[in-house]
């Protein structure tokens, strides 16, 4: 019995380690994009809003010969104690207004104080310095708008980081 044990002891530590210097080709991406998706039609819908929140994905430096690429990470907080707010989609545009991802796929269901992310990575290089989300949304009671804001960064020597917030714009 105890070489039995030791056999699956040694054979347990060969895994582990096998496993720490194994590679992996995945990506792994933070945060996760688990959301709560809902079906629900936006006629049900007493309070509809779209948000514009500026992005950066990038900033000129010095003279405005070089630019510094961001990363940017767009977070949609429902403010409210009771009710739910429904985000209907989230698309990501471009300096020259062009639509360069569209991030949902279906509606979004956000709980009472919960919140939901999403980012664009630092080496996405389309969006230039006027990249921006418009995130819409609506409630099906009158709710509180909730709080949408971008935290933008970079991952140098020299870090940049700073806050953008949304405003309503229909």
């Amino acid at each position: 019995m105890r070489k039995l044990q030791f056999t699956f002891s040694i054979a347990g530590l060969l895994l582990f380690f096998a496993g720490c210097n194994s590679e992996t080709n995945e990506k792994i991406h933070l945060p996760s994009p688990v959301y709560n998706y809902a079906k629900i039609e936006d006629s049900l819908f007493t309070v509809k809003q779209a948000v514009y929140v500026p992005i950066y994905s990038n900033i000129y430096l010095m003279d405005g010969s070089k630019t510094q690429q961001l990363s940017a990470t767009l977070s949609v907080r429902n403010i409210s104690f009771k009710d739910s707010i429904y985000v209907t989609s989230v698309n990501y545009y471009g300096s020259q207004g062009e639509l360069l991802k569209e991030y949902t796929k279906s509606t979004i269901l956000v709980k009472p104080m919960s919140s939901i992310e999403f980012v664009v990575e630092q080496a996405e290089t389309k969006g230039g310095p006027g990249a921006n989300f418009v995130v819409n949304w609506g409630a099906v009671r009158s709710a509180n708008s909730p709080l949408i804001q971008a935290i933008i960064n970079n991952n140098s020597h020299a870090s940049v980081s700073f806050v953008t917030y949304g405003i309503v714009i229909k």
